[in-house]
């Protein structure tokens, strides 16, 4: 195709974790369904997993792209976002992201350690933070901090469980200090008792041990608040906020970061240590995300960040500022960019900084990330 509008066909790669659904992002995709777990598509140009542009007939990392053109970023001089497909068949871990300088510090301290990047015991991959929201594409269940303390003590008094704590880190402290055979013992008691707490809790925590069996995540989720969104709802996790996600499709936008700090609920490596020492235990707090309508765009902004997420129904010919550089995702139907570029059901494009709007038209649903 002809770039000479600063705009590029995406090929962009998945990620298989074990999680993963199997179905939703190759239906997205048009693609033949294999069995093996589609669990991310990532969108963007994080070095460790960049997407792929077509530029002058054949596809080179975007990543590598950008270090060549930064004009084409805007006021950033490095991709500032990560946007996603997300589909969850099964729990992911519990899991918190570093804010700025615990990231910095933590990524220098792994590199002076000559831990590799792709070791599967590293931490810190870059050194941003990470911040991001989800878009929940069909009922989206997900944990996102604790319960009042109050809540959680009569839980454990419920299930007759003899811990001693006075804050929400004691809490999540004293159930990473158990011993396995301890572990082992309380949730097997738990079992036999899941009908004296609420229903969906009990419902959960019973999901949760038939995948991943004994494991010290499911004391945590005890404590933490469960949430389902709706298709269509925004809710976003802050940077050193204790969450996960249970099940559901979403599209997600955040920071430029691959930080992960996980404790439970995994394959994964699990660092409690870590987690005790740059986590925020404290009570939830209910951060839906609700839009600014700009011009019949539904406009959500990530707090504590420049990023935002446009999302879409296309039925008219509409008019974006190219003042600084995007993704965008065909989630549904057709899409026409410049009356020149036509898209399909998941396919998407970057597009770059440039002084003219963009025209877009069709008949389907777009998601655009961006950032001011």
């Amino acid at each position: 195709m002809n770039n000479e509008d600063n705009i590029f066909l995406m090929k962009n790669n998945i990620k298989e974790y074990d999680w993963g659904g199997i179905n939703f992002i190759p239906n997205l995709l048009g693609d033949k369904i294999d069995g093996k777990p589609k669990a991310e598509m990532w969108l963007g140009a994080h070095k460790t997993f960049s997407s792929k542009i077509l530029y002058k007939n054949e596809y080179v990392l975007l990543s590598d792209f950008l270090e060549d053109h930064k004009e084409l970023l805007g006021c950033n001089d490095e991709f500032p976002f990560l946007f996603k497909v997300l589909s969850a068949n099964k729990p992911l871990s519990i899991q918190i992201h570093p804010s700025k300088d615990i990231a910095l510090k933590g990524y220098e301290s792994e590199n002076n350690k000559g831990i590799d990047i792709n070791d599967p015991k590293r931490t810190y991959k870059d050194k941003n933070p990470k911040i991001e929201l989800i878009y929940a594409l069909s009922d989206f269940y997900a944990l996102k901090g604790f319960l009042p303390l109050d809540e959680i003590k009569k839980i454990c008094e419920i299930l007759e469980l003899n811990f001693d704590f006075q804050s929400h880190k004691d809490f999540v402290k004293t159930i990473f200090d158990l011993q396995m055979y301890e572990l082992e013992k309380i949730i097997e008691k738990i079992l036999k008792n899941l009908d004296l707490i609420d229903n969906f809790r009990g419902y959960w925590f019973n999901e949760i041990y038939n995948i991943y069996g004994i494991d010290v995540g499911l004391l945590v989720f005890l404590g933490m608040n469960i949430l389902k969104l709706k298709p269509g709802e925004v809710v976003y996790t802050n940077s050193r906020e204790v969450h996960a996600y249970l099940k559901g499709d979403c599209i997600e936008l955040m920071t430029n970061s691959d930080n992960v700090i996980r404790a439970g609920l995994t394959t994964k490596y699990i660092n409690k240590d870590e987690m005790l020492r740059v986590g925020q235990f404290e009570e939830g707090k209910l951060s839906f995300l609700n839009p600014d309508f700009q011009d019949n765009f539904s406009v959500f902004r990530l707090p504590n960040t420049n990023l935002k997420l446009i999302q879409k129904k296309i039925n008219e010919n509409i008019c974006i500022n190219r003042n600084s550089a995007m993704v965008l995702l065909v989630l549904d139907g057709c899409v026409s960019v410049n009356k020149s570029l036509n898209l399909k059901k998941g396919e998407s494009i970057f597009i770059g900084r440039k002084a003219e709007n963009l025209f877009i038209d069709g008949d389907g649903e777009a998601f655009i990330a961006g950032f001011n």
